[in-house]
């Protein structure tokens, strides 16, 4: 189940917007990376489907997106519901209900959008502020949502949530309402293989750059399709939940930082388990460079795959050497015809996310 929500027709710069009472709801207006980043996940969702990659087939895709006026189009040539509360509540008990079916079967649940958070996390659907002496009649309690999801007979339960979770002085002074999509029930059973993500911290904010996906989707797509992957299993290269919980704050900082921002994700599981096998190795970024870096304006650099003798050389340059290669073990190397540097070469085995080896030339 997939909700992008950008648009928030009742806030600032929304077509009915009203002047809200609650202050937190003052501060808030429209988003553009939300149905952007729906968008973006749910075609990582399909292209590893046809690639044959999700361990457990892909059986439905349940999309709801609301994207602001004047937003980059998202979806072209199909239709989706908006993401108002009601359309998202009967969603996801149809979700829900296809999911119960049988225990072996995979629960996927991503939200962008607006989030608050005070110890419970409200999601802000597209109808939040409508009633301004009661906004949250616009919203659901998602920790509660998620313990009631624990009934569902699927043992693999997954939920993404690409939102801040910041606390409001006026949130700490109200009572606010308890208003999960379902009750949990205290008996359930926790599913065997369970991960819920984050991407931000209490009391901290999720980012992005208008009209683009966001910086925590970017991750998790890239995490997806093949960094978070690894071949410790044997033969096959596999992305695993647990891989995803405990990598994804490094894979989200080596974007949000670059962009100028400090974010992290906090995760949490049960017992976690394999869920895609990648039709072949990863592209691993490989960045190769001397000590000292001076010897790269005398080295000719090369890398050669010891699986099928394949390889590249490059010239010597005043830069380093970034070129993007399939996951293996190369043979990495550094020669010279001048400059009295000393040539050396080495295995070196490449993996996900990224790679950089210094070859030492004195």
């Amino acid at each position: 189940m997939i909700i992008g929500v950008g648009a928030y027709p009742y806030l600032q710069g929304g077509a009915n917007a009203i002047q809200q009472s609650f202050d937190g709801a003052q501060l808030m207006g429209q988003l553009g990376s939300p149905a952007v980043s729906a968008e973006a996940f749910y075609n990582c969702v399909v292209d590893l489907e046809n690639s044959n990659s999700w361990i457990t087939p892909l059986g439905s895709v349940e999309v709801l997106v609301s994207a602001p006026a004047g937003s980059s189009q998202v979806f072209a040539g199909r239709q989706h519901d908006a993401a108002t509360l009601r359309n998202i509540k009967t969603a996801y008990r149809n979700w829900k209900n296809r999911c119960n079916e049988h225990e072996e079967n995979t629960a996927i649940f991503f939200f962008c959008g607006h989030g608050l958070d005070n110890g419970e996390q409200y999601l802000l659907t597209e109808d939040f502020g409508e009633y301004p002496d009661n906004p949250w009649e616009g919203s659901f309690a998602f920790d509660m949502t998620r313990r009631a999801f624990s009934s569902c007979q699927a043992q693999t339960q997954i939920f993404l949530i690409d939102s801040c979770r910041q606390l409001t002085p006026d949130m700490l002074a109200t009572e606010l309402p308890r208003n999960p999509i379902e009750p949990p029930n205290r008996f359930n059973r926790e599913c065997r293989y369970s991960l819920v993500q984050k991407a931000a911290a209490p009391n901290e904010a999720a980012y992005g750059i208008t009209n683009d996906v966001s910086f925590y989707t970017k991750a998790l797509i890239g995490a997806l399709k093949g960094n978070a992957a690894d071949n410790d299993a044997g033969d096959f290269w596999t992305v695993s939940m647990g891989k995803l919980s405990s990598k994804m704050t490094e894979f989200l900082r080596d974007i949000a930082v670059e962009q100028g921002y400090d974010q992290r994700c906090m995760s949490t599981t049960s017992d976690v388990r394999a869920i895609l096998r990648l039709s072949g190795p990863p592209t691993v970024p490989l960045l190769i460079t001397c000590n000292p870096e001076q010897a790269l304006l005398h080295a000719s650099l090369s890398y050669r795959d010891l699986n099928n003798n394949t390889g590249d050389t490059r010239a010597p340059a005043m830069e380093p050497w970034n070129v993007n290669v399939t996951a293996g073990i190369y043979q990495v190397g550094a020669s010279f015809e001048q400059g009295g540097y000393v040539g050396r070469s080495k295995a070196k085995s490449v993996a996900p996310p990224f790679c950089k080896e210094e070859i030492n030339c004195i």
